[in-house]
Protein backbone atom coordinates (compact mmCIF):
# COMPACT_ATOMS: atom_id res chain seq x y z
CA UNK A 1 0.00 0.00 0.00
CA UNK A 2 1.57 3.50 -1.04
CA UNK A 3 2.06 5.38 2.36
CA UNK A 4 0.87 9.14 1.00
CA UNK A 5 1.77 10.45 4.24
CA UNK A 6 4.87 10.10 3.28
CA UNK A 7 5.25 12.11 0.37
CA UNK A 8 7.73 15.50 0.60
CA UNK A 9 7.07 18.90 -0.35
CA UNK A 10 9.71 21.76 -0.77
CA UNK A 11 9.89 24.94 0.19
CA UNK A 12 12.41 27.66 0.95
CA UNK A 13 13.79 29.11 4.93
CA UNK A 14 11.87 32.54 4.92
CA UNK A 15 15.38 33.82 6.21
CA UNK A 16 18.15 32.39 3.62
CA UNK A 17 15.92 30.77 0.77
CA UNK A 18 17.08 27.51 1.37
CA UNK A 19 15.63 24.55 -0.49
CA UNK A 20 13.92 22.12 2.63
CA UNK A 21 11.72 19.38 2.16
CA UNK A 22 9.16 17.90 4.93
CA UNK A 23 6.67 14.78 4.46
CA UNK A 24 3.07 15.48 4.74
CA UNK A 25 3.16 13.58 7.82
CA UNK A 26 5.45 15.97 9.44
CA UNK A 27 3.35 18.88 8.59
CA UNK A 28 0.14 17.47 10.25
CA UNK A 29 1.67 16.50 13.00
CA UNK A 30 3.32 20.27 12.85
CA UNK A 31 6.51 19.17 13.74
CA UNK A 32 9.60 21.53 13.94
CA UNK A 33 12.44 20.95 11.45
CA UNK A 34 15.44 22.66 11.15
CA UNK A 35 16.70 24.87 7.96
CA UNK A 36 19.79 23.04 6.72
CA UNK A 37 21.03 26.41 5.30
CA UNK A 38 20.92 28.44 8.24
CA UNK A 39 19.98 25.84 11.14
CA UNK A 40 17.11 28.19 12.01
CA UNK A 41 13.68 26.29 13.39
CA UNK A 42 10.93 26.31 11.44
CA UNK A 43 7.11 25.42 12.69
CA UNK A 44 5.29 23.24 10.11
CA UNK A 45 1.61 24.05 10.65
CA UNK A 46 -1.30 22.23 9.75
CA UNK A 47 -4.15 24.73 9.49
CA UNK A 48 -7.73 23.32 10.97
CA UNK A 49 -6.01 19.91 9.99
CA UNK A 50 -6.22 20.18 6.38
CA UNK A 51 -3.09 17.96 5.26
CA UNK A 52 -4.20 15.39 8.14
CA UNK A 53 -8.00 15.54 6.31
CA UNK A 54 -6.25 15.73 2.86
CA UNK A 55 -4.10 12.79 3.47
CA UNK A 56 -7.49 10.78 4.80
CA UNK A 57 -9.15 11.44 1.98
CA UNK A 58 -6.91 10.47 -0.81
CA UNK A 59 -5.58 7.35 1.22
CA UNK A 60 -9.17 6.32 1.17
CA UNK A 61 -9.50 7.12 -2.44
CA UNK A 62 -6.43 4.79 -3.30
CA UNK A 63 -8.23 1.93 -1.16
CA UNK A 64 -11.43 2.71 -3.59
CA UNK A 65 -9.69 2.08 -6.85
CA UNK A 66 -7.96 -0.72 -5.49
CA UNK A 67 -10.79 -2.25 -4.44
CA UNK A 68 -12.77 -1.07 -7.70
CA UNK A 69 -9.57 -2.58 -9.87
CA UNK A 70 -10.10 -6.06 -8.10
CA UNK A 71 -13.92 -6.74 -8.70
CA UNK A 72 -13.56 -6.05 -12.38
CA UNK A 73 -14.10 -9.62 -13.82
CA UNK A 74 -12.17 -10.51 -17.07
Amino acid sequence: MLEFSNQKIYFTCRLCHFLNSASLKQISFSNVIICRGCKANIRLQDNLGSTKKAINAIERSIEDLIDAFKSIKL
